[in-house]
């Protein structure tokens, strides 16, 4: 935080829209994460082993999805 404080008189318009999507991509990079995880914990093998068809991995991603 104080590192972009110290940027505030420094950098111009835009550099600070460069910093902005960067710190952006890290948020959401962060975010997919741990979502990720979020996913693996609950996925039952059994059940990720029976999917057989890419219709069904297609609906399978979509339902994991829905509530994060």
């Amino acid at each position: 935080m104080v590192s972009l404080l110290q940027l505030n008189g420094v950098a111009s318009e835009a550099q600070w829209q460069e910093i902005s999507q960067e710190i952006t991509r890290v948020l959401l990079h962060h975010q997919y994460n741990l979502a990720q995880q979020r996913i693996a914990q609950n996925i039952d093998q059994k059940w990720l082993n029976s999917l057989e068809t890419e219709d069904d991995i297609l609906y399978a991603s979509v339902e994991l999805t829905r509530d994060v």
